[in-house]
């Protein structure tokens, strides 16, 4: 059927197996059950689509996303986000007091501005660049996922 209607299955990024069931045992299965079935004249419209395998560890079964335009994101200005760990910091607390002082006639809005512009400064300092610590996880994630001996499966 898929050759009748000139359809493609396109390519997995990640990890090729999707469902897996009975690890570390003899009935162990892992499979690819989703699909995404493309025309030629589709992946001519999206030459950089790609089929991303989103790895979860709380499921027997893994979500796919379909990225159209991989290539074309645009360096944009990192935009700020609170870290609820930085309650815990007491330099954040006070940085932000500081920051309400040192800007008593602005707005609360340029205050939160120039706040954020800090926090990102000094929470990066203060807990190290968290997308950098998150793939040397996953990394390490993939590699026990993979492997087949016992100490892997355990």
């Amino acid at each position: 059927m898929l050759e009748e209607c000139s359809l493609c299955d396109m390519d997995l990024c990640g990890y090729p197996y999707m469902w897996g069931k009975g690890r570390g045992t003899s009935a162990w299965i892992e499979v690819r059950i989703d699909r995404v079935l493309v025309s030629q004249s589709w992946l001519d419209f999206f030459p950089l689509a790609k089929l991303i395998n989103l790895e979860v560890s709380t499921s027997h079964h893994c979500p796919i996303q379909l990225v159209l335009d991989v290539d074309k994101r645009t360096v944009s200005q990192k935009q700020f986000r609170f870290e609820n760990l930085w309650h815990r910091e007491p330099a954040c607390l006070q940085l932000v007091k500081d920051t309400w002082e040192l800007f008593l006639g602005f707005s609360v809005i340029e205050k939160i501005i120039y706040c954020g512009e800090k926090l990102l400064v000094s929470g990066k300092d203060y807990l190290g660049n968290f997308r950098e610590q998150i793939q040397a996880c996953k990394t390490e994630m993939r590699r026990w996922k993979e492997g087949r001996d016992a100490v892997s499966v355990e």
